[in-house]
């Protein structure tokens, strides 16, 4: 019965280990397998161009591209159909990228502290989206569609002056959603 009971704890310690998910810097990802690389972390680099050595790594699930020179996707990106994670904060972007539109498997799209005023009405196409971090960006407005993100759990708009009436229509487009927001601004809508 002992003996039975310790193959288990060792077979459950080995499922779990299995389970952890590995994240690759850059230059440890050029090194690796390119089919081994899920979760890739490219923040830091300095970059105002994503290397096209990217494509390399079409298994990613997730990929951090902060705190770099970003203004734009390449037009390759959609390439990364699985892609779940994004992180695209601390860039130069001035609009949601409409790369970002083919994603159909993102779930999470952090985008904070960049340059945007615009979000495109594809954003309803990223059905499997669960939280969306915007704060920091001067939006002006949300289009209508993303009532349409059904998964949608959270999204951050701190640090962006809305008025209480454009509040409220966002809490009634997206009733389920826990949306994070400044106090309203005396603004016009």
């Amino acid at each position: 019965m002992n003996f039975l009971f310790v193959l288990f704890c060792v077979h459950q310690v080995n499922s779990q280990s299995t389970n952890i998910t590995h994240v690759y810097s850059w230059e440890d990802a050029l090194n690796a397998h390119p089919d081994s690389v899920r979760n890739l972390d490219c923040s830091h680099q300095k970059w105002d161009s994503i290397p096209v050595q990217c494509l390399l790594f079409k298994n990613l699930k997730s990929i951090d591209l902060s705190f770099n020179k970003l203004s734009q996707l390449p037009i390759w990106f959609k390439e990364f159909s699985g892609l779940e994670v994004l992180k695209l904060n601390k860039n130069k972007f001035s609009v949601l990228p409409i790369e970002l539109c083919s994603l159909s498997h993102l779930q999470v799209l952090e985008i904070n502290r960049n340059k945007i005023e615009i979000i495109p009405e594809c954003i309803s196409f990223l059905a499997e989206l669960t939280r969306i971090d915007l704060w920091d960006n001067p939006i002006k407005k949300i289009p209508d569609s993303i009532q349409n993100l059904k998964s949608l759990k959270v999204l951050d708009l701190s640090g962006i002056a809305f008025s209480r009436t454009y509040q409220e229509k966002l809490r009634l487009l997206l009733p389920n959603t826990k949306i994070v927001l400044e106090n309203p601004c005396n603004c016009l809508d």
